[in-house]
Formats: structure tokens, sequence, C-alpha cells
């Protein structure tokens, strides 16, 4: 079934006149004015801050993981841990020595450093303790 332009009543496809409207099928029409077809503007802005991405992965509004932060902070949270550990050189110096590796890449970090020192500071404070229990301990047992 056809369509009336009018009306938009269903009508029989062999019909010349429209029997709800009285509108003449057979005959070309023009309903009313039609605008032409217009493409959108499509204008791209181009980004806020600029940065070189070769792989255009890298977006300036995203927020990223800072994982050398973590770090840093699991660096330090070692060293406390390291100050109760000192006393027994056997455990003290393997674990300051993982302390400052974990703090060291704390260091990395772009935005907070501070956690990365403060890690690396407080395990090579913990491995000299450990150190000179050591050397104490040895001179202990030779009798000196």
């Amino acid at each position: 079934m056809n369509q009336c332009p009018q009306c938009k009543n269903f009508v029989d496809p062999n019909a010349n006149v429209c029997p709800y409207c009285g509108f003449n099928l057979k005959t070309p029409y023009q309903i009313g004015y039609q605008q032409p077809y217009q493409q959108p503007n499509m204008q791209v802005n181009p980004p806020i801050n600029p940065q070189y991405d070769p792989v255009g992965t890298t977006y300036p509004d995203a927020q990223t993981t800072d994982y050398a932060m973590y770090a840093g902070i699991a660096g330090m949270v070692l060293g406390f841990i390291n100050f109760c550990s000192w006393i027994i050189p056997l455990c003290g110096c393997p674990m300051s020595l993982i302390g400052l590796g974990i703090s060291a890449f704390g260091i990395t970090s772009k935005n907070n450093k501070i956690w990365g020192i403060i890690g690396a500071v407080i395990n090579f404070l913990t491995l000299g303790l450990s150190i000179i229990n050591s050397i104490f301990g040895i001179l202990n047992y030779r009798g000196y």
C-alpha cells in the first residue's frame, strides 16, 4: 500500500485520488519547500596542551598510576620494619638492601619523590645499624 503525501493515510496503489483528503496521487507533487542538505561543520579542535606522543595513546587529562610512588612508600614502610630487625644482622642487612632497592625505584617517581627519598634514608640507616651490630657481634665473639 502507498501512503498519501498530504494526509499520510494508506491508500490503494491503483488509486488516482486519496479517498480521505482528495489529493491527486497521479500528478507530480511538492509538499513544501525543503532546504537542501548541508554538511555539518566538523571542525576538530587541537588539544589544549599538545605533547609529543608518537603512539597516540597518552592524553593530557588521562590519569596514570604512579607505581614508583607506591614503591617509595613500600620502601619507607620496610625501613620502619627494619628498625626492629637490625638487632639480628642476618635479617637486618638483607631487608635493608631490599628496602634500598625498592626506595631507589620510588625515587624515580615523577610527582612524589619524597617517599622514595625518606625510604632510602631510613633503609640506609638500618643497614648501617645492622653492619655496626655485626661488627660488634664479631668482636664480642672473639673476645676483644
